[in-house]
C-alpha cells in the first residue's frame, strides 16, 4: 500500500507482479488499502474494490486461490493507529464479497485475507477474532522478538483457527521443514526452536539442524520408543516421548488409585492400571523376558511414589502400580500378559 502512495505504483504494476510470483511459484500477498483522506471522504470501498479488480485482472480461477489479500489502511502503517476490528472486518468482509462477484462463493470462502497495520500482541485478538480476517500481516511489532510466539504449520485451515483463537502470537501457513521456510522466518535464531511434527525422523531432522545452527533451546518430541536413544545419542536433551507426557499426566490424575482405565479418541484405545500382586503375571518377572503382543505398551511404573519409566531389564515387584496403554480389542491378548479381569469395567 505504501509502494503505491510514495513510489508512484499503479494497479497494472501491482498485477504485473501477482502474476510473476504465480508464474515462479510463488505465494504473493497483494496489498490493498486506502489513505487517511479517502477514508474521511467516504470512498474506502470503491476505492479498495477497484485495487481488488485491477490487481487480479487476468488471473485465472485456478491460480487466484494461491493469491493472499492482505488490506493495509496507509493511515494505520506505522503510525500506531490502527482500525478498529469492527472497521478491518467491514472491509475484509467487502473484499471477499469482490472476490465473490469476481469469481466464485467457494474461491471467496478459499481466499486467505489478512489484516496489516500496526497488529500487535495488544490488539491482535480481537482483529483475528473477526469472522473476515484470517491472519495478520505484522510489520514493526515482528521486530520485537520477546512479544511473539510464531507458529508454523502446512495446514491453512489449522493455521485459520489458531490465528482466531490465539492472542501474540504469529501463525503462519507453510512447510517449517523446507530450508527456504527455515531462512525466511529465522527458524534456528529463536530463543527456543520446538519441532512437534507428528513425524519422528521430521522432528530429529528439525532439532539436528537446529544443533548445526547453534540454536540457544531446542525442545521435541517422540511417538516410537525406538526414537529415544536415536535423540539421545545427537545429545539433545530437552525431548520429551509420547508416552512421557501421557503417563504423566494420566498418573497426576489418577495414582494412588487402585485401579483406573481412560478411554482415548478412538474407543478401543485405553490406559489402564495393573495392580502387581504376588500372584500377577509380572511378579518378579523383567520387561525384557514377557511376551508382550504388538498393540500393548507399559507406559510407566508407579513404585513407592516414584514413577519409572520401564526399560528391558526393569523388574516388576509386588504393589508396583503399571500403567498400561493398549488398542487391542481382544481381551485374551491381555490376559495371557497380565491375568485375568485385568481391565476394569468402564
Amino acid at each position: 500500500s505504501e509502494r503505491r502512495e510514495y513510489y508512484g505504483e499503479t494497479d497494472a504494476d501491482v498485477n504485473a507482479k501477482v502474476k510473476a510470483a504465480l508464474e515462479a511459484g510463488l505465494t504473493p500477498i497483494m496489498c490493498c488499502g486506502e489513505t487517511l483522506q479517502q477514508r474521511e471522504a467516504g470512498i474506502t470501498d470503491e476505492h479498495i474494490t477497484m485495487q481488488i479488480k485491477l490487481g487480479l485482472a487476468g488471473i485465472p480461477e485456478d491460480k487466484v486461490r494461491k493469491v493472499v489479500i492482505a488490506y493495509e489502511p496507509i493511515w494505520a502503517i506505522g503510525t500506531g493507529l490502527t482500525a478498529t476490528p469492527e472497521q478491518a472486518e467491514e472491509v475484509c468482509e467487502m473484499i471477499r464479497s469482490v472476490v465473490r462477484k469476481l469469481y466464485s462463493s467457494k474461491v471467496a470462502r478459499a481466499t486467505s485475507i489478512l489484516y496489516g497495520g500496526s497488529m500487535n500482541d495488544k490488539n491482535a485478538y480481537e482483529l483475528l477474532a473477526q469472522p473476515d480476517i484470517d491472519g495478520g500481516l505484522i510489520g514493526g511489532a515482528s521486530l520485537v522478538p520477546e512479544r511473539f510466539v510464531k507458529i508454523i504449520d502446512r495446514n491453512p485451515q489449522r493455521c485459520r483457527e489458531l490465528a482466531k483463537n490465539l492472542s501474540g502470537v504469529v501463525v503462519i501457513n507453510a512447510d517449517f521443514s523446507e530450508p527456504e521456510t527455515q531462512n525466511s522466518e529465522n527458524i534456528f535464531k529463536a530463543d527456543c526452536t520446538i519441532s512437534t511434527s507428528r513425524q519422528d525422523d521430521t522432528n530429529l531432522l528439525m532439532c539436528m539442524s537446529a544443533q548445526n545452527f547453534h540454536a540457544r533451546k531446542i525442545v521435541s518430541r517422540y511417538v516410537k520408543k525406538e526414537y529415544e536413544d536415536i535423540f539421545k545419542f545427537t545429545g539433545l536433551d530437552t525431548i520429551v516421548g509420547f508416552h512421557h507426557v501421557v503417563s504423566n499426566e494420566i498418573t497426576k490424575c489418577t495414582l494412588p488409585d487402585e485401579v483406573m482405565m481412560m478411554r482415548l479418541r478412538a474407543n478401543n484405545e485405553i490406559f489402564f492400571t495393573h495392580k502387581v500382586d504376588k500372584d500377577s503375571k509380572l511378579n518378579d518377572s523383567y520387561l525384557g523376558d514377557l511376551n508382550i503382543p504388538e498393540g500393548i505398551r507399559v507406559v510407566a511404573v508407579e513404585r513407592e511414589d516414584k514413577l519409572i519409566y520401564p526399560r528391558l531389564d526393569f523388574k516388576f515387584k509386588v504393589d508396583d502400580s503399571v500403567i498400561v496403554f493398549t488398542y487391542l480389542d481382544d481381551d485374551d491378548e491381555l490376559v495371557k500378559v497380565f491375568g485375568k479381569d485385568v481391565v476394569p469395567e468402564l
